[in-house]
C-alpha cells in the first residue's frame, strides 16, 4: 500500500518513521481482509444489526459546535465559507 498516497488522502503530515509503522500496520490490515476475502461464506445471510434489533441507530439531531472558524480554515478549497469540491454529478 502506498503510505504517501494514504496520509495526502487523508491530509496527514507524517514523519519517515511514522511512514515505516504504518506501512507495515497497513500491509498487517491488508492481509487480514485477503483472509477474509477467503472465507466462504456461502448459504449464509447478512446480519444487519447484531443486538437482534430492528432499529439500533441513533436519532438524529442538532448540536451547537463553537469553533466554526476553525473547520473553515482547515478546508483545502473554499469559496466564502463553504467548502469547495469537484464536481461528481454529471
Amino acid at each position: 500500500m502506498d503510505i504517501e498516497k494514504v496520509s495526502k488522502l487523508a491530509r496527514l503530515e507524517l514523519s519517515e518513521e511514522e511512514k515505516e509503522k504504518f506501512s507495515k500496520q497497513f500491509e498487517n490490515i491488508m492481509k487480514w481482509i485477503d483472509e477474509l476475502n477467503e472465507t466462504n461464506t456461502d448459504g449464509i445471510e447478512p446480519i444487519f444489526s447484531i443486538t437482534g434489533m430492528e432499529n439500533n441507530l441513533r436519532n438524529d439531531r442538532e448540536e451547537f459546535f463553537g469553533n466554526r472558524e476553525r473547520i473553515i480554515k482547515n478546508f483545502p478549497n473554499r469559496e466564502y465559507d463553504f467548502a469547495k469540491v469537484k464536481k461528481v454529478i454529471e
